[in-house]
């Protein structure tokens, strides 16, 4: 395999499972707009009177809807199947904004965040459990570094076109029709062009699993593979990535709001985000990459240590370019984390709780995440942003420390 990214690792990949391409059509429909929402939500609900911390309970409540329905997709997933969650997702996905567009009233709003996070988190958990199937773990961290980099293209250009054309020009009514009809599209492609990548066997080896009332591990020479206080650095890896969301995802739902608080203007709002697409469109396979080849523990604690470096440097930037450096060095550190997390999970789980782990996982840690929104919503309104952005630093820090005492790596385990 050649040591190069780009085009020609994504050639790699397509040629590897014709399925990943069409995933990746998926995908990039859902991309050109979904991401968008979470610059575009907050902006819309403030036009309707709602104060900050009212929008942030709003946007946390798709991120407390993921986490359930990321364990249930992923149990699901595990069990019959990844492509009917994928496909369920997405179609479901298009529910919330006929909602909003159609009635909106304070209370349907609350309806559809539920539903927007149940929906995204399930097709978000079938699509990783679906490259966990299909990459062995020596591709792995390119696989997922690549879908990475294919959504943040996607995502580019959503923001300059959905963002800067759609919605500022044309309005929300056309914006939130867009985000429907795309979506129903892409559960459609994923429904009929997409093979299934979990066996029947490993089907059935999952369902004879869940029933097994006499042991509640699986077990492989050495190491425990399974959701439970027996396998220590599982749970301790997880509990540093729970820790680890709380500090950074609490600005997530706010932090346009933040932005417009320093007087940075919408247009100039819309770049800062653009730019962190495009540094997602080539910094995530590069690492996936190099933690094939290197390992993911360091990379990941490296990761961890810049988000937090990041969250302290919002402290002292006032001016757009400042935010700007910032943000672009908070986005590089979620470069490293999302893929080489995934990657690092799932060495940890067995194949019969892979789609259960990382449906626990992603629906926590996802850059995007909002379940700790409505806590720095409830911070900022007392007390500014500024704690926020303390919590945000001690928190990498101390998950930091705990994966680097307390969870080595899958080939130092014994």
């Amino acid at each position: 395999m050649k040591n190069s990214f780009g085009l020609g690792k994504i050639r790699e990949l397509i040629q590897e499972d014709v399925d990943f391409y069409k995933l990746v059509v998926t995908m990039f429909l859902s991309a050109i707009i979904g991401p968008s929402s979470r610059l575009v939500l907050p902006l819309y609900f403030h036009s309707y009177g709602l104060p900050t911390a009212e929008i942030a309970l709003l946007m946390s409540l798709s991120g407390f809807a993921g986490i359930f329905s990321g364990l249930i997709a992923g149990k699901l997933s595990d069990m019959v199947g990844r492509k009917p969650v994928i496909a369920f997702g997405l179609l479901g996905y298009a529910i919330p904004w006929i909602i909003i567009l159609l009635v909106p009233f304070k209370i349907l709003f609350y309806v559809a965040m539920i539903i927007e996070g149940f929906t995204l988190q399930t097709f978000f958990t079938g699509i990783y459990a679906f490259i966990a199937d299909v990459f062995p773990p020596e591709k792995r961290g390119s696989a997922l570094g690549v879908w990475q980099s294919l959504f943040a293209i996607g995502s580019t250009i959503g923001q300059i076109v959905s963002v800067g054309l759609i919605y500022n020009v044309f309005g929300s009514g056309l914006y939130f029709i867009l985000m429907s009809l795309l979506h129903v599209a892409g559960g459609f492609v994923a429904l009929l062009f997409v093979k299934e990548s979990k066996t029947p066997q490993q089907k059935l080896a999952t369902r004879l699993q869940s029933s097994d009332k006499q042991s509640t591990t699986f077990k492989r020479p050495g190491v425990h593979f399974s959701l439970t206080p027996s396998n220590r650095p599982l749970v301790i890896y997880l509990l540093s990535s729970i820790l680890r969301s709380i500090g950074q995802t609490m600005i997530t739902p706010i932090f346009p709001l933040y932005l417009s608080d320093l007087g940075i203007s919408i247009a100039e709002i819309s770049l800062i985000y653009t730019l962190a697409s495009v540094v997602n469109m080539v910094a995530p396979a590069v690492f996936g990459k190099l933690s094939d080849k290197f390992g993911r523990k360091k990379l990941l604690i490296v990761g961890i240590i810049i988000a937090g470096i990041a969250s302290v440097l919002f402290l002292w930037a006032t001016t757009f370019p400042q935010v700007l450096m910032v943000r672009l060095l908070s986005i590089l550190a979620a470069a490293f984390t999302t893929p080489i997390g995934l990657a690092f999970l799932t060495e940890l789980l067995s194949s019969s709780e892979q789609g259960l782990g990382i449906g626990f996982y992603n629906s926590i840690l996802r850059i995007d995440s909002t379940a700790m929104g409505v806590i720095g919503g409830i911070l900022v309104q007392s007390y500014g942003f500024n704690w926020v952005f303390i919590i945000g630093f001690i928190t990498s820090i101390i998950s930091a420390i705990t994966i680097t005492f307390g969870v080595p790596e899958k080939t130092k385990m014994s």
